[in-house]
């Protein structure tokens, strides 16, 4: 009976233990089944799925969890078809604003690639049809100087600044040309990678002709004054060298007054000419292969003698040993002339003026410094533009032309000039040539 009880209890543990063990899977796969459809759930929602929904087994904790999850999910869903939606409008906004704006537009990606443009865009570039985007940069963009730009952009993040002849394109357009001036614009990114680059395309073909007219006037203007002027001027003298010894001094002052005034026209007429030569490229340049201190003492010793009448020292610094530069000798003589006739105007008795020269890379510098009055720092960025003068009624000199000419014929050497100056501690005029 002993062995028996002991084979039935042996038999009834292990009975047991089995029954517990499957009822243990049991219960745990019915307790991990809602957790694990929860986290299939969660992937889906994660992935995007937004109509996924977790079924209600049971009304116990279980089933509270599938009600607030299927909620958070509807409103997931809600946001999202509202973001999309926004996201759609503003799109739609945008590519109507683009398509609809006369300017072109162009949109570079920090791959070079372009990802977005409009119509007047696709005229600019000289494309007869829009073309597919996004497109290679350099298979839509056929000029080196703005690709040049658009690629500094997304390298360094730093607008380049150029002047705007040489943001100028050319595109033909049947027997004709159309000009466009470009602005190039990087897009900020708080990312660090480069961000993507917007270019504006302007046109100005219609500036550029009402320019080409006017400059086209002015020439014509100032040539047919040349003879009326010249006659003018022998005329008064004429009347001068009789009146003199019929007329007491005071009247005989007004036929000098009438002479400078005259004298005054004339030179403003050049001037005029003179500038409208340069900027319609109709004004001829002698290049020749030139040492720089030929023309610094050509345009230094001419006023030696009203600098020593000004008490003003004059000096000339100018190493033997400066390479040659490729220039127009006359014209930049012309260009420092101008620039020392203003020093002296400007400059104290008892100041100093020095012009030097100095190699700087692949450029020859030419400066004149002087420690007159020097340039109000509102002034110094329009000095170089036409008929602009300083507010010095007893030391202004021609019609605010000089600067202007210079400007262009440096330019027209490809060269740069500029000016530093502090008020009251005089102006250094820097003209920069390629060697």
């Amino acid at each position: 009976m002993a062995r028996r009880a002991v084979w039935s209890m042996t038999a009834v543990g292990i009975g047991a233990i089995a029954l517990a063990i499957v009822f243990s899977l049991v219960l745990s796969a019915r307790v991990s089944r809602p957790i694990r459809e929860l986290v299939g759930a969660t992937e889906r929602v994660a992935a995007g799925d937004y109509d996924v929904r977790v079924a209600q087994r049971s009304s116990n904790e279980f089933s509270d969890l599938a009600d607030h999850f299927n909620a958070m999910v509807a409103k997931l869903r809600d946001y999202h078809d509202l973001r999309i939606g926004e996201i759609v409008a503003q799109k739609k906004k945008t590519e109507t604003i683009l398509q609809t704006v006369d300017d072109g537009i162009l949109v570079v990606s920090g791959d070079r690639k372009v990802i977005a443009t409009n119509t007047a865009a696709v005229n600019a570039l000289g494309f007869a049809t829009p073309f597919a985007a996004p497109a290679e940069l350099r298979d839509v963009v056929a000029y080196d100087g703005l690709i040049k730009d658009i690629e500094g952009i997304i390298e360094s993040g730093v607008t380049p600044i150029a002047a705007p002849q040489d943001r100028l394109l050319t595109v033909p357009h049947g027997q004709t040309e159309k000009y466009f001036e470009y602005s190039v614009t990087p897009v900020e990114t708080t990312s660090g990678r480069p961000g993507d680059v917007v270019v504006v395309f302007r046109d100005v073909t219609r500036l550029r002709e009402l320019d080409r007219l006017k400059s086209e006037f002015v020439m014509t203007a100032s040539h047919e004054l040349r003879t009326p002027l010249t006659s003018i001027e022998m005329s008064v003298r004429l009347l001068h060298e009789r009146a003199e010894g019929k007329l007491d001094a005071s009247d005989l002052s007004l036929f000098d007054v009438a002479e400078e005034e005259i004298i005054r026209l004339k030179h403003l007429v050049n001037e005029l000419l003179d500038l409208t030569k340069i900027e319609s490229g109709k004004i001829d340049m002698q290049f020749h292969t030139v040492a720089p201190k030929v023309f610094l003492q050509n345009a230094v010793e001419p006023f030696r003698p009203q600098a020593a009448q000004q008490n003003v020292e004059l000096v000339l610094e100018a190493p033997d040993d400066l390479p040659t530069a490729r220039a127009d000798p006359n014209k930049i003589t012309w260009v420092l002339t101008n620039l020392v006739g203003n020093a002296l105007r400007y400059t104290d008795h008892g100041g100093h003026i020095a012009v030097s020269a100095e190699q700087a890379g692949h450029w020859l510098h030419l400066c004149v410094r002087d420690d007159g009055a020097g340039i109000p720092h509102e002034k110094q960025a329009a000095i170089f533009s036409k008929f602009v003068q300083l507010d010095v009624a007893e030391r202004a000199g021609g019609a605010g032309l000089g600067l202007a000419i210079s400007k262009e014929i440096v330019r027209a050497h490809g060269g740069h000039i500029w000016v530093e100056s502090e008020p009251g501690q005089g102006s250094v005029f820097t003209v920069a040539l390629p060697l």
